[in-house]
């Protein structure tokens, strides 16, 4: 009886120790108008599969920088093409489209649009992860995608075999986040038709995906492979690595009820400090939103009367992100991105 009871508690203390709170589809930002930047980085390598792991890209240097938005409908001739999609991201003001699907169960990629360029559209879309997200999940999905560039048209057909093979701390120049890691392994023949004819193509590489709480995607992806075209032996090898930053907020009227408003140090990892001046006695709130609009703090009554005001904010219970301050009046309301790290 001992004995058995011994072991049902080392189970248990196992599962506290080594278990990690799902995450689900609820996670995943979707407000319409959020910005941010997409930053292409110098290539990586993604680090050791695991549990409790530590991604350190805190040193990453990029080499290009893309304004991107999530939106609530693409560029009109392409919207068709896409009717599961309800995630649409816009790269460079309208010039670019990425289209997404999230559901209870899966985040899965349907296609991308340029207006006189490329087009893309999956007829299976690619699943990118399972939801709920559990370590040592593993998933494979086939896929079947149509493409058409100026100059050549493309079907492919693609294998995505995939195992949730980490989850711990992911280290970006910006702050340190609580991620998901998962890996797959991709396969993908293409049936490319131009000017030189027709032949196939073959792609064969590993995809790694980091994803956090509060954001629209993987916050970060690394992508490695061999594109192959036995007909004009040729042989490339393909890397990409990207990742998201820079989020700014939307439904803020800004109204100047204060002067002088600064939060320090910003990004901050346990306590920031407000100061700012007023000139009217009206009283002020000062609130912590998170990117979809989720309220974490509120300090009701602050900065009675008139002169110079400074406040310490406690915010080690904050995840590591990008946050809205807001101070509110009876004017309207004011707002500052703070980032904690």
């Amino acid at each position: 009886m001992l004995k058995t009871l011994f072991i049902a508690i080392l189970c248990l203390f196992s599962f506290c120790f080594n278990g990690q709170v799902p995450f689900t589809s609820a996670n995943i930002l979707t407000t319409i108008g959020t910005d941010f930047t997409m930053y292409s980085a110098i290539s990586q390598e993604p680090g050791d599969p695991g549990m409790g792991q530590i991604w350190d890209f805190s040193e990453m240097l990029y080499n290009n920088i893309t304004p991107a938005e999530i939106v609530e409908t693409g560029s009109p001739s392409p919207n068709a093409v896409y009717p599961g999609a309800n995630q649409i991201f816009s790269y460079n003001f309208e010039e670019f489209y990425e289209y997404y699907a999230i559901s209870d169960t899966t985040f899965e990629f349907h296609g991308q649009f340029q207006q006189g360029g490329i087009e893309m559209f999956y007829t299976d879309p690619n699943t990118i992860a399972r939801l709920p997200i559990n370590y040592e999940d593993g998933f494979e999905d086939e896929y079947v995608m149509n493409y058409s560039v100026p100059g050549a048209t493309s079907q492919a057909n693609g294998t995505y075999n995939a195992v949730v093979d980490g989850y711990g701390t992911l280290k970006l120049p910006w702050a340190d986040l609580e991620t998901y890691r998962i890996t797959a392994q991709v396969s993908q023949s293409e049936e490319i038709e131009n000017i030189n004819g027709e032949f196939t193509a073959y792609f064969n590489g590993v995809y790694t995906f980091w994803f956090a709480p509060g954001f629209p995607g993987p916050v970060m992806s690394i992508r490695q492979g061999t594109i192959t075209i036995p007909e004009f032996n040729i042989e490339e090898n393909q890397f990409s690595t990207i990742y998201m930053g820079d989020f700014n907020f939307v439904g803020v009227d800004e109204v100047e009820i204060v002067n002088d408003l600064k939060v320090f140090p910003n990004p901050t990892a346990d306590y920031c400090n407000i100061s700012f001046s007023k000139s009217s006695a009206e009283p002020v709130t000062i609130e912590i939103y998170d990117i979809t609009g989720r309220k974490l703090k509120a300090i009701s009554n602050n900065g009675g009367g008139t002169g110079d005001f400074h406040h310490r904010v406690d915010v080690r219970d904050i995840p590591a992100g990008y946050y809205l301050l807001k101070l509110r009046s009876h004017k309207g309301e004011q707002g500052l991105k703070i980032v904690v790290r």
